[in-house]
């Protein structure tokens, strides 16, 4: 019997070790998530519309970026539109692409966590990567997920730079040549994606050559690399934009649109992603109430500091009853576990909110580094140190943005996931290494792992009460959303253009709602995905628009009450775009109105309205 019970053991845990059994957690993981938030993606008005518009603009003929502003590279726009071609231009199809994308980001993120972690540490960052950030919801909007994100670039530029990271240690360990190919490919793939991604991972990757030159001072080895894995990348890419403003000059020799609006927007949205007094980008940063989130950071550090002298405590006891009798002994282990464990757990429910969990990311990866760095150095240069500060150096890159204010909604749903991972490479292989005592450093990796869950649960039970209440389904040919009831007008609006409107009349909607263009397949005739302040950051950009209105003669606007107030100006034709506003009343009259008149009521209700010209 007990070779039989060995024997089975022994196999679970060849399994357990393989990746097997983890996988089938991973992905009856994903089952329930994608089943209990099915259709619940996504937003009726804010940046979804762009992600399902663009491909349809561009089935139809159209051109990026001459015929169709975009502010990110040419993949994740080409990608879903071949994607159309292949299932249909329908939402589902969307969603096909975003389950495609996190079940493959799922393997190579469970692949490059091995590197650092066993198997069931590798599983629970898998698992906190599907419940936390991949079916995260914690706005009322739901674009910040990978199913149907507020930006397709973003989750493709992210999966890429993983791929990329985990070949580059393959060739890091290996040197196949094979491997060196896929970094290339997948580094091209990056960005041409997403640049915000691709270059924070080419210079993390030449980094590391740095590093990898001044333990062994070879320059051909450094220019070779320099060479392949960052100058063919970016000389590449170059020749894809090329490609594009080249047709855009043929199609209009007379002004180099290609230029202007391929570079001029994107240096436009730079300079506003730079400015931190404006409030979408401070808030994001963290630099609006900058003394309150240091504070922040510093409580989290001694939250941090406290369990781990909490478990240090409770291993100690443990390490004391091994002199003591069997009962007497495990009495104490699980009267032990139950008290530091119970006692960690209580103070994070009560104390220690989900949305601070992740503030001291930034630190945990510049000490990452510091640490890899030192190994490396000091311990025969090997491959899996420089990797971690590799990995640790594009991880502290991603997390710029919001470096004061990290957390794992809005987009941290996607910049932080990489820090997710030194999240758990430090508390799970870093600090336990500190503890000398087996007994210690078991109940610390055992009670984190039971911390790491409650955090879990305390994310999944803000994003579980959001899909409960996503009960009003929009329905068209093109496919059904459920989101929030608030949005009923939205429906009635949808409804409305549908059936009393020509299929081929045009449709223009102020400031943003590209969504209603998508599903009542009404072309949409203006160059812009959207209209929100940093739309107008150039000022001769509202004269075009206008000109735009009187040049193609679009038959239909619809205005809607979407507050831009996190960008500042908040409300559309009042604080902003009053030149469009006065056209449109000189031009148009009130066909249907749907609630209060956008943003003309104090009550500040969301309504919507749509206009006909004369």
């Amino acid at each position: 019997m007990k070779i039989v019970f060995l024997n089975y053991w022994n196999t679970c845990r060849k399994y357990w070790q393989k990746g097997w059994t983890p996988a089938i957690f991973i992905i009856g993981m994903f089952i329930y998530l994608l089943n209990i938030s099915w259709l619940k993606w996504g937003s009726p008005l804010i940046d979804t519309g762009r992600e399902l518009y663009v491909p349809y603009n561009l089935l139809s003929g159209g051109v990026l970026y001459k015929d169709i502003s975009y502010e990110h590279g040419p993949f994740a726009p080409y990608f879903n539109t071949l994607l159309c071609m292949i299932f249909g231009l329908h939402f589902h199809t969307f969603i096909i692409s975003g389950v495609l994308v996190t079940l493959v980001f799922c393997l190579f993120f469970y692949k490059t966590s091995r590197i650092f972690l066993n198997a069931t540490f590798s599983l629970l960052a898998v698992i906190t990567f599907l419940a936390v950030f991949a079916f995260g919801q914690y706005y009322y909007s739901g674009i910040f997920n990978f199913i149907i994100p507020y930006s397709y670039a973003t989750i493709y530029s992210i999966i890429f730079a993983i791929i990329v990271l985990f070949f580059y240690y393959r060739f890091l360990t290996k040197e196949k040549n094979i491997y060196q190919y896929l970094c290339v490919f997948f580094t091209i793939l990056s960005l041409l994606s997403r640049t915000e991604v691709g270059g924070p991972l080419i210079a993390a990757i030449f980094l590391g050559m740095l590093l990898d030159f001044k333990r062994h001072g070879n320059r051909k080895k450094l220019f070779k690399g320099f060479t392949v894995f960052c100058l063919i990348p970016v000389f590449i890419v170059s020749l894809v934009y090329s490609f594009f403003i080249v047709i855009s000059k043929i199609s209009s020799p007379a002004a180099n649109i290609g230029f202007r609006n391929l570079f001029m927007r994107n240096i436009e949205i730079i300079l506003i992603n730079l400015d931190l007094k404006q409030s979408f980008t401070g808030n994001l940063f963290g630099a609006i109430h900058l003394q309150d989130n240091v504070i922040l950071i510093f409580k989290v550090v001694l939250y941090y500091t406290g369990i781990s002298v909490m478990f240090f405590l409770g291993g100690w006891v443990l390490s004391l009853a091994k002199k003591l009798d069997f009962i007497k002994r495990y009495a104490i282990v699980i009267g032990t576990a139950l008290f530091f464990i119970g006692g960690a757990v209580f103070i994070q429910k009560n104390y220690f909110p989900y949305l601070i969990q992740y503030r001291c990311v930034p630190i945990i990866c510049i000490a990452l580094f510091i640490i890899a760095y030192r190994k490396y150095s000091k311990q025969g240069g090997q491959p899996k140190f420089l990797f971690l500060a590799i990995f640790s150096v594009f991880s502290f890159m991603l997390l710029l943005r919001m470096l004061f204010n990290v957390w794992a909604g809005h987009y941290g749903f996607y910049l932080l996931v990489p820090g997710m991972l030194c999240y758990y490479i430090f508390f799970l292989e870093i600090i336990p290494g500190i503890f000398r005592k087996v007994e210690a450093r078991g109940l610390y990796k055992f009670g984190f792992i039971v911390v790491s869950v409650a955090f879990i649960l305390s994310h999944t039970a803000i994003s579980f009460y959001m899909y409960r209440n996503s009960t009003l389904e929009i329905s068209s040919h093109r496919g059904s959303i459920k989101t929030f009831p608030v949005f009923y007008r939205y429906k009635q609006l949808l409804d409305y253009i549908s059936n009393n409107t020509d299929p081929s009349d045009s449709l223009i909607v102020f400031p943003e709602g590209l969504t209603l263009n998508f599903f009542s397949e009404r072309k949409h005739p203006s160059y812009y995905c959207s209209f929100l302040p940093g739309t107008f950051y150039n000022p001769d950009t509202e004269k075009k628009i206008v000109k735009d209105l009187e040049d193609k003669r679009v038959p239909y606007i619809v205005i809607i009450a979407r507050s831009t107030a996190e960008f500042g100006p908040g409300r559309f034709g009042i604080d902003y775009a009053k030149d469009i506003w006065r056209y449109i009343v000189a031009h148009y009259i009130i066909e249907k109105q749907f609630g209060l008149m956008a943003f003309y009521d104090s009550r500040n209700r969301r309504s919507a309205f749509k206009e006909k010209r004369q």
